[in-house]
């Protein structure tokens, strides 16, 4: 992050279901401490909750749905906090597409971009 705003890190414990009735897939992740050793210089988020849901639509589309809590470990300007709150969904959005793409076989139309 740009100064004055010091780096952080998030580490998730991350747990992905099917329905197996509807086909809707959730992710569900949480912050946790206990998995990776803390970097020097970063701060550690040890708050934080997110939750994704993709539904299959009939025109072979995906419906994403995001919400996410993230508590940021300080008093922030508001245009850094602005800045997350508009790049970070269309980022992990998009990560998430490109994610995908590498790991979901053609045969998984429900999941194929």
């Amino acid at each position: 992050m740009p100064w004055p705003v010091t780096d952080r890190d998030l580490v998730s414990h991350v747990i992905w279901r099917q329905n197996p009735e509807t086909l809707v897939v959730t992710m569900q992740g949480n912050a946790t401490t206990d998995k990776l050793e803390e970097s020097d210089g970063i701060v550690r988020l040890t708050a934080a909750q997110v939750n994704w849901q993709l539904t299959a639509l009939e025109n072979s589309s995906v419906k994403v749905g995001l919400e996410a809590y993230i508590n940021l470990a300080s008093l922030l300007p508001s245009w850094v906090t602005n800045r997350l709150l508009v790049d970070s969904p269309y980022n992990s959005m998009e990560g998430l597409r490109q994610r995908i793409k590498l790991v979901v076989p053609s045969s998984v139309a429900f999941l194929h971009p």
